[in-house]
């Protein structure tokens, strides 16, 4: 996570299935407080519960480079749901969070229904590990 503080040419970071859990992401949220080139990161499948998921909702309040942000099949839940919808309501530049199949309840759900369609709880997965990008689509 180090070097992508001084990246200049990663633009896409697809770390799916890597158990990177809280201790990883909250790496990577140090990194994408100052990389600007990073549009896309794609974090599914690795036991991201809470406390990382805060710490990447801090990282989007002051990274602008970041587009697409998928958390599908994690551990967070309403906390780091909650933690996410307050995080866009000062980041414009960020057009999709994808929080698909966490621990997220009622309470979680209705904190993220109130962004635009920028988050996604509660849809069909589009990525998984393996999948090629055509299958993506």
């Amino acid at each position: 996570a180090e070097a992508l503080k001084m990246n200049t040419a990663v633009r896409y970071i697809a770390l799916a299935g890597h158990k990177i859990r809280d201790t990883g992401a909250k790496a990577l949220a140090e990194a994408l407080k100052v990389n600007a080139v990073i549009t896309e990161v794609h974090l599914c499948f690795n036991k991201i519960r809470d406390t990382g998921a805060k710490a990447l909702a801090e990282a989007l309040k002051i990274n602008s480079a970041l587009i697409e942000l998928d958390l599908q099949s994690n551990e967070m839940s309403d906390i780091g749901a909650k933690a996410f919808a307050e995080a866009l309501k000062v980041n414009s530049a960020i057009k999709e969070v994808d929080l698909y199949f966490n621990r997220i309840s009622g309470t979680g759900q209705k904190a993220l229904q109130k962004q635009d369609g920028r988050l996604f709880f509660n849809a069909r997965p589009k990525f998984l590990p393996g999948f090629s990008e055509a299958a993506r689509s």
